[in-house]
């Protein structure tokens, strides 16, 4: 049948439609003839027709390499190690058919995109739409003309090499986009969306990333795209991620979160920032778990401070306590020891006057008299020194000034205490006069005390900002801030009272140089 129609064709000599042999063929259609058989594109031939395998092979060969098999079996053997530029098959061959051949071609990574025309007899639209709906490329009926073959088969292999270029610009660019995304210092992910039946969103499929992506899921890239979310990240399902990122594709709103879950056996705290991009999804993830494991330690050593102050508070408080015991002692030994055994005195010198006894002389009598009569000006003298001990009259008679100057000459002696007082306006609260006061005072006597200072300053001034502020300083031996016993006792419950009224205080010494302490409290109760 084909030698038939070979000769018949070869016969046909009409104006209007004449097939031409292969020998009058030339490289009019633009292609290089005189380029050398390397270059020129590479048709595989397959038709178990010798006569048609012959004519074909004479009117392609001056444009391109031809090789010409006798089946699809060859063919496809050597589709798999040549690359074929296009492939031209009969449909009808024995062995395997020009669809089992396209289909197998179509199958195989390394031949789905080669250029495949179909030859046949079969002129119906069915078989057309047969051999198309296998994926062939292009489909001839027999007889044809050499000049619509030609035009066909250049149609196609110009065709493939546009889409090489343009896949090879595709592969550049995504190598650029990749470069890019390597360089940035965060984990990218750019997914497609997977739609279920009902066209809602089922999942996202991984279609780029970059390294450092590759490093978080310890997985090489090949085993990782194409993959989708819910296989990569098994525990997200049971989070909201995959809800989120929904929420984004479907409303077009990009939104950013921080979650805590489990990747390859640790715990993890992600912020991600997920964005769309028409149909994909871009995800830029940075781990956070080192900032957030420092913040959580933050808090637990803040909390533990917070014990510790507590802890404090508790031991001032103790220490507070012990201090009222041993004022409160101390004042029962001075009224004891002191007041009363002056009293019990005058009441002996008392009892030993007798008016009605003649025995004694009324000279006698006046002396143990005068004698009560000094012992009770002591008692006098004794009871206010407690009694200015416990309530300072003179500040409340005649204010803070004078208190303090009071408090420089009774302590002056070895340590000269100077006292140098500004007006306070407006006047500070009597609470915090009172407190002022008793400071100072607590702060003087330490100098006196432990020192060995032999100049010492008490400063009262207004710091024009709602504060009150004193400053004692002395030149004694100083000690040293940083050691806890330091902090203990005196010292400490002054720090507590200063804190408890919102105030502050500041303390400095250095050793054999002196020491001052400044202490700032707010003019009003109403102020804390």
């Amino acid at each position: 049948m084909a030698k038939k129609w070979f000769l018949a064709a070869n016969k046909k000599q009409t104006d209007g439609d004449r097939m031409e042999t292969p020998q009058r063929i030339n490289a009019s259609d633009g292609i290089n003839t005189s380029a050398s058989l390397e270059t020129l594109p590479h048709v595989l031939f397959a038709d178990d027709d010798a006569n048609m395998r012959e004519y074909v092979s004479c009117l392609l060969r001056t444009q391109y390499r031809v090789t010409v098999v006798q089946n699809g079996i060859m063919a496809l053997e050597l589709a798999k190690t040549t690359q074929p530029d296009l492939i031209l098959s009969d449909i009808i061959m024995p062995g395997m058919d020009g669809i089992q051949l396209l289909q197998a071609l179509r199958q195989d990574p390394r031949t789905q995109d080669i250029p495949l025309i179909l030859l046949s007899i079969r002129a119906s639209q069915a078989s057309k739409i047969d051999s198309f709906d296998a994926g062939a490329d292009d489909y001839l009926v027999k007889p044809f003309t050499p000049p619509e073959l030609l035009a066909r088969i250049k149609a196609h292999i110009t065709l493939k090499r546009t889409r090489n270029q343009a896949y090879q610009a595709i592969k550049s660019s995504e190598e650029l986009l990749q470069s890019v995304f390597n360089g940035v210092p965060s984990s990218i992910a750019v997914y497609k969306t997977c739609y279920a039946a009902d066209n809602s969103i089922d999942d996202f499929e991984m279609f780029l990333l970059n390294d450092l992506m590759c490093e978080s899921l310890n997985r090489p890239k090949h085993d990782i795209i194409g993959k989708r979310y819910r296989e990569l990240f098994p525990t997200a399902s049971k989070l909201d991620v995959l809800d989120l990122f929904k929420e984004v594709v479907y409303t077009g709103q990009s939104t950013s979160f921080e979650r805590w879950y489990e990747t390859n056996g640790k715990n993890r705290c992600l912020r991600f920032k997920a964005n769309k991009l028409h149909d994909l999804l871009i995800v830029i993830a940075d781990d956070m778990t080192a900032e957030k494991q420092l913040q959580i330690k933050n808090e637990q050593m803040k909390a533990k401070q917070l014990e510790m102050e507590a802890q404090q508070q508790r031991e001032i408080f103790r220490v507070t306590l012990r201090t009222q015991e041993e004022e409160r002692r101390r004042i029962s030994e001075n009224l004891h020891n002191g007041l009363g055994q002056m009293l019990f005195s005058i009441k002996l010198n008392l009892d030993t006057i007798d008016l009605s006894d003649s025995l004694f002389s009324t000279e006698e009598n006046r002396k143990k008299l005068k004698n009560a009569e000094l012992l009770l000006a002591n008692c006098i003298r004794e009871s206010r020194r407690i009694s200015h001990e416990l309530m300072p009259s003179i500040l409340e008679d005649f204010g803070l000034e004078a208190a303090i100057e009071n408090i420089c000459s009774q302590l002056t002696g070895p340590c000269n205490f100077v006292a140098e007082i500004e007006p306070i306006v407006p006047p500070a609260d009597q609470e915090i006069q009172l407190a002022v006061y008793r400071i100072v005072q607590e702060l003087a006597l330490n100098i006196v005390k432990h020192s060995q200072a032999t100049e010492a300053s008490i400063k009262i001034y207004d710091s024009n900002e709602g504060f009150i502020n004193a400053t004692v300083s002395d030149n004694g031996i100083g000690f040293d801030i940083q050691k806890e016993d330091n902090n203990a006792t005196g010292l400490l419950t002054i720090k507590h009272r200063v804190k408890m009224l919102r105030g502050n205080i500041h303390c400095s010494s250095q050793i054999g140089i002196g020491t001052a302490i400044k202490i700032s409290l707010p003019k009003t109760i109403d102020t804390y």
